[in-house]
């Protein structure tokens, strides 16, 4: 049985500002200035989606190296990297033109990323676009001093050694530059989704990718941005997650399943998370409790968590919860970053 969130040490867990203990509809309150950047033909597909859908989740802006596609994405802004190396002709499937392209284009970057305090940045590894240019975006973003979040796809299996050995090395790179990195393997939608066409396979892992934003998004303040960052930055590990349940299946299924898929970190011994729940406003406080406390359980003994809550009418009998899991910066780091505003 998992105990009441009146039972748990005090400082383990924190609210995001907007939040009502009553769980009511969110108070008001400044937004957080976000950057979402699909990169390259996946990470622009997903922002294509992601507004196609009518999602709210702040400055949009698509980069590619392919100016056909490009022109078919859905963005509040488009970027052609490498307008000299690739002409508006892509990388040819090559990471090292994907990463010239990007250095080519740094003081557009630079201007893009200026203002923002958070950065989520979509991209399919793989190819040469989203493997060489992504890992060079979170850069100019760490230099900029923007909290940087990369969500990534690893392509299949059956897509060949060449592809898999570009993603592995370009998630090398971007776990080097990003300060939170979750990874989205393709196999699993075979795995769990057997069944699926490719092309609602594909849907489902854009939607794995893009919900935890979204959440996160519905929640966030300017006046949250210090605490948010200490979840986010200077992670040695990380993962972030979703799950979905039906009233009539209890919402705390919703956690169950969000913790399922990040249950491979648990020898990296977590010690943070940022949790967002939302409903169509029948959430109570005692599944709200017991949520909580799986959250806790997943992490080390000192983890600590910093929740939100929002209402939306189309989760009617539908609880949706998603999970930035971490093993964040040490004490020290902590304070040096708290210092950097």
């Amino acid at each position: 049985m998992h105990a009441s969130a009146s039972d748990i040490a005090p400082g383990r867990i924190e609210t995001f500002s907007g939040v009502r203990p009553d769980l009511g509809p969110s108070e008001p309150g400044e937004p957080l200035e976000i950057r979402v950047i699909g990169v390259g033909g996946g990470g622009c597909n997903v922002v294509t989606r992601l507004l196609g859908e009518g999602l709210a989740v702040g400055d949009v802006w698509a980069l590619n190296t392919d100016a056909q596609h490009l022109l078919g994405t859905r963005a509040h802004h488009k970027l052609l990297l490498g307008r000299h190396i690739c002409r508006g002709r892509g990388a040819n499937s090559d990471p090292h033109v994907g990463e010239l392209a990007a250095e080519e284009a740094r003081l557009e970057l630079a201007e893009a990323l200026k203002g923002a305090r958070l950065a989520f940045l979509f991209a399919g590894l793989g190819g040469g676009t989203g493997s060489g240019s992504t890992p060079i975006i979170a850069k100019v973003a760490r230099e900029a001093r923007t909290t940087t979040v990369a969500l990534v796809t690893q392509p299949f299996s059956v897509e060949g050694r060449v592809r898999l050995e570009n993603a592995r090395s370009s998630l090398d790179r971007l776990r080097a530059n990003a300060d939170f990195v979750s990874v989205f393997p393709n196999d699993r939608l075979v795995r769990d989704h057997p069944g699926l066409s490719l092309r609602d396979g594909l849907r489902k892992a854009d939607e794995e990718l893009f919900r935890p934003v979204r959440a996160l998004y519905r929640v966030a303040r300017r006046e949250d941005f210090s605490r948010l960052r200490r979840r986010l930055r200077g992670t040695t590990a990380s993962g972030a997650a979703s799950g979905v349940a039906p009233r009539q299946r209890g919402y705390p299924l919703a956690m169950e399943r969000a913790l399922e898929s990040l249950s491979y970190l648990k020898a990296q011994e977590p010690n943070s998370a940022v949790v967002v729940m939302g409903t169509g406003g029948d959430l109570n406080a005692s599944e709200r409790d017991t949520m909580l406390r799986m959250a806790l359980d997943a992490l080390s003994a000192d983890g600590a968590i910093l929740w939100g809550y929002y209402d939306d009418p189309r989760l009617a009998g539908t609880c949706e919860v998603s999970v930035f899991m971490a093993r964040a910066a040490g004490p020290g780091a902590e304070k040096e970053l708290e210092s950097v505003e």
